[in-house]
């Protein structure tokens, strides 16, 4: 592989990213010119030779390359065409490719950062995260006054930079000072690009560049952009050798495939339903995160210029939204990975069951196959699956010609126009047809489409052609293959159904000229047509008439295609239980669980003999009693108009042989109790085999006690359907959609209602009137969610109300802790809240809805007018006025104030009459800002009842002496002005967490040996404690103590009694210089840059130990022999070790040194996994050669270790005069 002479290989795959594949010498690919021409952005009609959609080529030159002014990186590949006949031998032994770092080194060590708008500025700093200073920059002095080094750093072509590094103590900040200015103009950075730091082999520091993404393809290169791209293609259909240059940044998956991965991905059975996840870069190429999702269609991206082609084959949707996921609908096949759930798929044919309405897709296998002489060409892949469109546009029909008796309705001609250019606003594709024509419709366009527009006038009783048309098009409807929304332009219902006025004397008149089957037809036709709901149009309202079937017609297209629907027939498709067939549909208000149950219905209906829909059925029963339900479904089933059970003679016997020879269809919209919907149809027990009862539900539990075994959960819309939803009502140029989706949260109702109401406003005003929406919610929302809220009981209305006030994103387990301490039966409340679809669990945190937080904050609201008669506070602007003017009262049960734009002065009975406060939040968002609440006066009290406290930059020296701490859960009062928390001692019996982190004035902790339930503690950065061997507590509840950087701590209490405690850090505190024990039980052990000497030999049974961090402890001076039968550790620190002369081992004398390669096979024995053990500069244990100085050290401990020594690996590295080296 070449590259320029000064052109660091490694800085070039970083500034690359680690995903990207660049072939390797004499390695055998599939190009694919489908995939180079989307690189290059090629125009859509290009012209150039017809080549197949992928050629077998064999890769003889690779050179990386670097743009002199951007620094951007390429690669020029060179590709020699094979002969078609290799096509068969491509799993043919090859030469073996090069290692994919390209020399089989060890990976180097880097770190990016994404730079600010304050990093790219005039004279601006570049501030460098903690990590990429420490360990790639040179060690810096932090005991000199003013920190700071000059660094010297080569960008990837190899010219030198100087930067002054400097570390800031006030803001505890690592710095570029001078020169990254200059930096920044030369390599005309800006926002968002990334920086790379990297550390290379050889010792030397390297800094490149990755700019945002944008068009990178340039024009002065005969092989870059569009003209690149066609010199290819000439060459390449000519067999000759061709060059190709790939960007990484232009286009993440690459055109030069590897033949084995192609290969391989095309072997599978690709089909609709399956379950898939795909890796993607984070942006700051620190790894990659994995994506899930759903095949949804497996078809040809450009079926016209490419077809057979797998480039892009897959059309997908997305689990899960996210920034990289929102322009990618369709993946080749290759960058995928099949999910376990995929590969046990059961095959779709299985059970024919009923026949799914609109055309519904079902899996569809694809096999890789061989096409025969006469194909493409005899080597050629090709994919053998039918034909297949997505559902993507709408059919208007009309009859308007000049050529049929009556004169061309102009008014009928503008009518369609409009519709059609309303359509294509929306980005929605409209496809008219005039019925009076005598070319017959594609049937694969109908299939095509899902929803027409039908225009019906006059002009079809004098066109024959066109009642022909609509005898098919009707066809189709009763195939449930199309939708159908008529429009009565200018004739009535009466004129359609009946045949009045001039259809009357058309269709008489026909009757002497054609066959009176044909004529029985157009009747039948006409009147399946009067059965469906339509329009009337007027002259005087056709514009809004059209807004609104185009809006109907869209929201029937995106109901067709919707994947909540398509699983649902699927699920119908493949349900054949024994007894009756019962099945729910649950899910959140405003999810459209209603409109799926309508369609649903009307597919199925036409299979049973009797149908029963009862749309609303909580308020059904509300206004009509189940009684009076009951005997409605008892007449339909028997046929009479009033039938009432409890007077009628009917035998049981009888009622139970007309349930069993009818099949019978029950669709129950909105269920709220599971008694009621058994009692509306006279129970259960009646239904048998051949039956089905579809019932809909906000809550999973009533379905379950409704007999249904696997409910199903509507799920909210995707990124994308939500976007094509938002259109409907706010065009892309208002600036306001993005808002709107966030506001929304992927339910359809809230995307209408607040779409509507927002577009008749004026565009200055959306952004504004949206936010007062949020917080005056429309009615129409309030009536869906506030349902859900008012059948919640107190325990769990509290809960909500918190939650969407205060929680919303936190850890379930915190939340439950806090609000358990206030009286709650939290857990059972979340569970409720989860079974009645209000919030969910993501990653165990609770996220909720924007809408349904909407509707909790508005409920807060109602409460009172002024913010002091409403029980929680969140708003700044309401907080500080209550705070400001000491306005609280015994209402207020929590205040959460974002405190960073405040600077306000706080009386000291600012909390005197919150008596029911219970939570206290004072904090700041935005990083770097302080919390400027003042006491000028002191605090005389604080509320009693206090679970949480939380208050950042606390300025007084203690807490009141009045405050009564009985109930506090958890203490989080970082940066504060504390010396103690209070005079004498306080009950802590409720306390599990303390933070008192960075409160330089703290010097007493005493009254924490009274908090016998303390579970968290965290004292990092207090630098003025001195002694805490009799301030924390020995109940043996503590699970984590953090005392990093207490740098003047000189002792610590015994341990040994700390069972639960698991993680501990000392690291920092260099003034301690012994410890007497540690807790039993610890997994992480943090003793970096102490002035211990000896370890503590309890640390040899520390059995569950994985990370033991002694790094810059410069007085140690040996390791307890013990340690090495430590089965848990997985990383051992010991850089900066200066005075570590060996291991103790049995053998081996105290104070003799043990070489590495011992220590590799002492370890090696008795560890459970593979363990890392780093040691740093020129200071390493006697005996232990370097990999520079001694290439044997490493062969002869190799080959003298066994197989059982080798089992578990452990790697040593360290670092020497700025030069990584192993042994």
């Amino acid at each position: 592989m070449e590259q320029d002479k000064s052109l660091d290989p490694q800085l070039w795959r970083a500034c690359a990213g680690s995903m990207v594949k660049i072939p390797s010498l004499n390695s055998t690919i599939f190009y694919f010119p489908q995939g180079h021409r989307e690189h290059a952005h090629a125009p859509p009609n290009f012209h150039a030779p017809r080549l197949p959609p992928l050629i077998l080529c064999r890769v003889v030159a690779v050179k990386l390359l670097a743009d002199a002014e951007t620094d951007e990186v390429s690669a020029k590949i060179s590709l020699l065409p094979q002969p078609e006949t290799n096509l068969y031998q491509i799993n043919a032994a090859v030469p073996s490719p090069d290692p994919p770092d390209g020399d089989g080194s060890e990976k180097p060590v880097f770190f990016t950062k994404s730079l600010t708008y304050s990093d790219t500025n005039k004279g601006g700093e570049l501030s460098l995260p903690r990590n990429c200073a420490e360990t790639i920059f040179p060690w810096l002095d932090y005991k000199a006054d003013r920190p700071g080094q000059t660094v010297i750093a080569k960008d990837i072509h190899g010219k030198t930079w100087k930067f002054r590094h400097i570390y800031s103590g006030r803001l505890r900040r690592h710095l570029l000072t001078t020169g990254w200015s200059t930096f920044v103009d030369r390599k005309k950075l800006i926002a968002r690009d990334l920086i790379v730091f990297l550390r290379s082999e050889s010792g030397d520091l390297c800094v490149g560049i990755r700019h945002a993404k944008s068009d990178l393809l340039g024009s002065s290169s005969p092989h870059t952009g569009v003209s690149g791209f066609h010199l290819a293609m000439a060459r390449a259909g000519c067999g000759q050798s061709f060059e190709v240059v790939y960007y990484p940044r232009v286009s993440t998956p690459e055109f030069c495939v590897k033949a084995a991965d192609v290969r391989a991905a095309m072997s599978i059975q690709w089909c609709t339903g399956m379950r898939f996840k795909m890796a993607f870069e984070k942006e700051d190429l620190s790894g990659v995160s994995w994506f899930m999702g759903t095949v949804s269609a497996v078809q040809d991206a450009d079926p016209i210029r490419w077809p057979d082609s797998p480039w892009r084959l897959l059309q997908v949707e997305w689990d899960k939204q996210d920034i990289r996921l929102v322009d990618v609908k369709r993946v080749s096949p290759w960058l995928v990975k099949l999910t376990p759930a995929s590969l046990s798929s059961r095959h779709p044919g299985k059970k024919p069951g009923i026949l799914p309405p609109f055309g519904t897709k079902f899996p569809i296998f694809l096999p890789l196959s061989r096409s025969f002489p006469g194909d493409s060409g005899p080597g050629s892949l090709h994919l053998a699956y039918p034909f297949h469109k997505e559902t993507e546009c709408i059919l208007v029909f009309s009859c308007n010609d000049k050529d049929v008796d009556v004169d061309k309705d102009e008014d009928e001609t503008l009518f369609v126009e409009t519709i059609s250019e309303k359509l294509q606003a929306l980005e929605v594709t409209p496809l008219t047809y005039n019925l009076s024509c005598k070319k017959n419709i594609d049937k694969e366009t109908l299939h095509r489409s899902g929803v027409g527009i039908l225009v019906l006038s006059n002009s079809y009783a004098y066109a024959r052609q066109s009642l022909d048309h609509l005898v098919a098009i009707m066809e189709h409807w009763k195939a449930k293959n199309l939708v159908i929304i008529p429009i009565y332009f200018k004739v009535t219902l009466s004129d359609i159904c009946r045949l009045e006025g001039s259809f009357e004397a058309a269709f008489l008149q026909s009757l002497d000229s054609d066959q009176p089957g044909r004529v029985q037809k157009w009747k039948a036709a006409m009147a399946e047509i009067a059965s469906i709901d339509g329009h009337n149009w007027t002259k005087e309202t056709q514009v809004m008439l059209a807004e609104e079937v185009v809006r109907n017609a869209c929201l029937r297209l995106h109901l067709k295609n919707s994947k909540n629907m398509a699983s649902i027939l699927a699920l119908l498709e493949y349900s054949q239980p024994p007894g009756a067939d019962f099945m729910g549909i649950w899910g959140a208000p405003g999810l459209g669980k209603t409109s799926i149950a309508r369609e649903i219905f009307g597919a199925l209906a036409p299979q049973y003999d009797l149908c029963y829909y009862v749309q609303d059925f909580y308020l059904m029963c509300q206004t009509r009693g189940l009684r009076q339900m009951r005997d409605d479904f008892y007449s339909k089933v028997f046929g009479e108009e009033k039938l009432s059970i409890g007077s009628s003679d009917i035998k049981l016997s009888f009622m139970r042989d007309l349930f069993y020879k009818k099949r019978i269809l029950i669709v129950l919209d909105d269920v709220s109790n599971a008694r009621d919907a058994e009692a509306a149809v006279g129970g259960f027990g009646w239904f048998s085999h051949g039956h089905r009862i579809i019932l809909t539900s906000r809550r999973k539990q009533v379905l379950v006690q409704c007999k249904v075994k696997e409910p199903y959960r509507i799920q909210k819309l995707c990124e994308s359907e939500s976007f094509r939803l938002c259109k409907q009502y706010l065009s892309v140029e208002s600036g306001i959609i993005s808002e709107l989706l966030s506001c929304s949260s992927g339910i359809p109702l809230a995307l209408k209602v607040l779409g509507s109401t927002v577009s008749k406003q004026h565009v200055s005003n959306m952004k504004e009137h949206l936010q007062s929406l949020r917080r005056n919610p429309p009615t129409q929302i309030q009536e869906a969610f506030r349902r859900s809220f008012d059948a919640l009981d107190d325990n769990e209305k509290n809960i909500f109300l918190d939650l969407t006030c205060f929680f919303r994103g936190e850890n379930k387990d915190y939340v439950v802790q806090l609000l358990d301490a206030c009286g709650f039966r939290t857990y059972l409340g979340i569970c409720d809240l989860i079974d009645e679809s209000l919030i969910t669990l993501v990653d165990s945190r609770i996220e909720i809805p924007t809408p349904f937080q909407d509707i909790g904050r508005f409920i807060v609201y109602e409460e009172g007018e002024n913010p002091c008669e409403r029980s929680r506070l969140w708003d700044s602007k309401d907080i500080a006025d209550v705070l400001t003017n000491n306005l609280g009262t015994e209402v207020i049960e929590g205040i959460f104030l974002d405190a960073s734009d405040l600077n306000c002065e706080l009386s000291p009975t600012v909390f005197g009459k919150m008596y029911r406060l219970r939570l206290l939040k004072l904090y700041c968002s935005t990083y770097g800002n302080q919390c400027k609440l003042s006491l000028p006066q002191g605090l005389d009290t604080l509320p009693d009842e206090l679970r949480l406290l939380h208050w950042e930059n606390y300025p007084l020296k203690y807490l009141p002496q009045k405050f009564n701490p009985e109930n506090l859960v958890e203490v989080n009062m970082p940066y504060s002005n504390m010396e103690k928390l209070w005079e004498g001692k306080k009950d802590l019996v409720k306390l599990k967490k303390i933070n008192l982190s960075h409160s330089r004035n703290l010097t007493d902790i005493l009254m924490l040996s009274e908090a016998l339930n303390l579970e968290h503690i965290d004292l990092e950065g207090c630098t003025s404690l001195v002694d805490v061997s009799t301030s924390i507590p020995r109940s043996g509840k503590l699970v984590s103590l953090n005392m990093k950087d207490c740098i003047h701590l000189r002792s610590l209490p015994t341990m040994v009694d700390l069972t639960f405690l698991k993680l501990l850090n000392m690291s920092g505190c260099s003034e301690l210089e012994e410890i007497q024990d540690f807790a039993p039980n610890l997994k992480e052990l943090y003793l970096a840059g102490i002035a211990i000497r000896q370890l503590p030999t309890s640390i040899e049974n520390l059995t569950e130990l994985g990370t033991l961090d002694l790094e810059n402890c410069r007085m140690l001076q040996q390791l307890p022999s013990g340690l090495k039968n430590s089965r848990c550790i997985v990383e051992l620190k010991l850089s900066g070790c200066t005075s570590l002369v060996g291991l103790r081992s049995m053998g081996t004398s105290v104070n003799s040194p043990l070489p590495l390669p011992s220590l590799k096979r002492d370890f090696g024995k008795s560890s459970g996994s593979a363990k890392k053990v780093h040691f740093e500069n020129d200071m390493i244990p006697r005996g232990v050669q370097t990999w520079g100085e001694d290439k044997r050290v490493r062969n002869e401990s190799e080959s003298d270790v066994t197989d059982e020594d080798q089992r578990p690996p452990i790697l040593y590295t360290y670092k020497r005069r700025n030069r990584l080296a192993r042994v």
